[in-house]
């Protein structure tokens, strides 16, 4: 049996391209959210971190992370931002 591909044409081709970005949406959303979170939680735990005096090592790892979050949140921003297609 075989499956014929689906045409990306008409009031179902836009609904189909409608959903697809969507999805895109919640997921980079999802994403960013979930970020932010570890982000804000991070950065409480080097505070903590800092006001206990722990050891410089421990600091550092609170940093990198802290540093990859903001990463992820700049990637995201960017996958995030609307091409110009579909501002047409």
């Amino acid at each position: 049996m075989t499956s014929l591909p689906l045409k990306d044409i008409g009031p179902f081709g836009e609904a189909k391209k409608n959903t697809l970005a969507f999805c895109h949406n919640l997921y980079i959303a999802q994403a960013i959210g979930e970020c932010a979170l570890k982000l804000s939680d991070l950065q409480y735990e080097y505070e903590q971190a800092v006001k206990s005096g722990a050891i410089e090592s421990d600091l550092e790892k609170i940093l990198v992370e802290i540093q990859a979050c903001q990463s992820s949140l700049v990637l995201a921003a960017y996958l995030f931002e609307p091409d110009e297609d579909s501002l047409a």
